[in-house]
């Protein structure tokens, strides 16, 4: 860039900026509807899988502790 790059720089992404802050709500709700279900979902059985795991981790932990 030009030596003006410090004051183009800032410029062009304010520029920016704007243009997705008005560009990019609608297509996040969209796109955000279809993908979060099936994280949450993913999400759900991952904190299910560590709290059925957590007993067993504890038990194992004393018995490495105290022998």
């Amino acid at each position: 860039m030009s030596s003006l790059g410090f004051i183009v720089r800032p410029l062009m992404a304010r520029r920016g900026l704007r243009k997705a802050e008005r560009d990019g709500t609608t297509r996040a709700s969209v796109g955000a509807s279809g993908v979060m279900p099936p994280l949450s979902v993913m999400g759900a059985f991952w904190v299910t899988s560590v709290l059925s795991g957590l007993p067993m981790v504890l038990v194992v932990l004393r018995v490495q502790l105290t022998s």
